[in-house]
């Protein structure tokens, strides 16, 4: 019975989960692949620290190890869902590094029937291959207040001049303007048509690859678990277990995304002197792990890993229902792997550009975390919310359904 029920909860809240990400799949696909390696981390980082903050929440709402009418056991399921708020450090990052070239030429205004390899090949061929240039595939920038993956969804612009300064793109657009200038009067006087100059015809700005989706919340998971206690166990007493899962989600078009991870309770009071004696009153001690996938079909893949070891300490009254207060305080890091494919782009004339393949490991800004909480319950079913202060406040709210004598 508990099985069917947490994996129809799993369902649901995979449901949820996957409703927010693949909607938005095809444009943050886009977006990282345009960005390349360089700027992924800073755009990326605010998604590995709500995630992580997200999927670290509600692992207890009690630090009394559960058990149902004396039994030696006790077990529940939960689902809730933690709402992660995106504060403003989590909206813009400053962006000092390399952008692919591909990403950012259409927005050059490269003339009609132009592409950078044509234009190289010209003066390649105009001054007998004396002219080469080693970094046209990548142009380096320094911007500040670029939006994150959590910031606006309009597009930071800066000058093409601010762009290209300093680049070996530059060098090639002003060598090809020099050579035109010079043959130019040749070719009128011959009749023929004159080379066009390039730089009078550039935009004047060009929009960053840098888009995000305006969120005032942070997509992420909804905890899905079931906890085993064990009372009076030899070895295993006043340990809890847990684990949380949610199926794999497919989407033959989009891609796909799933959930697994673990929690390991202790509770304490029995080892702490005076306040362990207080009725009521209860100590613990927990450790939790979780993964999430998301694969953006042949586009990129991401893989979160999280944890949180918390001291946790709560109060527990029981008369017809039962009352609970609880607070934790402790540490959490979160890590987000980023695997990208090449993406191709056409160009007026010549071969396609592609900016390559590549995969990055960016940790998230968590480290210390505290909770405060409540708790009612009736007969099987728990209801329980609390507010977590971290690197970002979240705020949760859950069901837990079993035979745990709250």
């Amino acid at each position: 019975m508990l099985n069917k029920i947490t994996k129809a909860a799993a369902i649901v809240a995979a449901t949820l989960m996957a409703q927010q990400t693949m909607a938005a799949t095809p444009e943050f696909a886009s977006a990282v692949q345009e960005m390349g390696e360089s700027a992924v981390k800073g755009y990326m980082q605010p998604f590995a620290t709500g995630l992580g903050v997200g999927m670290n929440s509600q692992w207890a709402y009690s630090s009394k190890a559960q058990s149902f009418l004396g039994l030696p056991v006790g077990a529940s399921i939960y689902i809730g869902y933690p709402v992660v708020l995106v504060n403003k450090d989590m909206k813009t990052f400053s962006f000092q590094g390399t952008l692919p070239a591909a990403s950012l030429i259409e927005g050059l205004g490269l003339p009609a029937g132009m592409s950078i390899d044509s234009i190289a090949s010209a003066v390649s061929l105009l001054t007998g291959g004396a002219k080469t240039y080693d970094s046209l595939g990548t142009l380096h920038i320094n911007v500040e207040d670029v939006p994150t993956i959590y910031g606006s969804d309009k597009q930071k612009k800066i000058t093409v001049a601010t762009l290209l300064a300093g680049s070996d793109l530059l060098n090639l657009v002003n060598d090809y303007d020099s050579l035109a200038t010079a043959l130019n009067p040749g070719l009128i006087l011959a009749g023929q048509t004159p080379m066009t100059l390039i730089a009078p015809g550039l935009n004047d700005s060009v929009a960053l690859p840098f888009r995000g989706f305006d969120l005032p919340i942070a997509p992420t998971l909804p905890p899905v678990g079931i906890n085993l206690a064990f009372t009076s166990i030899p070895v295993l007493n006043n340990i809890t277990i847990g684990a949380r899962y949610v199926p794999t989600l497919v989407n033959d078009e989009l891609g796909s995304i799933g959930m697994f991870g673990f929690t390991l309770q202790h509770e304490i009071t029995q080892h702490i002197p005076v306040l362990g004696k207080a009725p009521f009153l209860h100590f613990g001690v927990l450790y939790g792990y979780n993964s999430f996938t998301l694969e953006a079909k042949d586009v990129v893949t991401i893989e979160s890993k999280n944890q949180v070891g918390m001291v946790t300490a709560s109060v527990d009254v029981k008369f017809l229902v039962g009352l609970g207060l609880y607070c934790g305080v402790g540490y959490e890091q979160s890590t987000l792997t980023v695997d990208v494919q090449s993406q191709t782009f056409a160009q007026n004339s010549g071969p396609d550009l592609v900016t390559p393949a590549f995969d990055v490991s960016i940790d998230g800004k968590n480290v210390m975390r505290s909770q405060v909480g409540a708790r009612f319950s009736f007969a099987a079913f728990d209801l329980y919310t609390d507010i977590n202060f971290g690197s970002t406040t979240t705020y949760n709210a859950g069901l837990a359904i079993g035979l745990n004598g709250l």
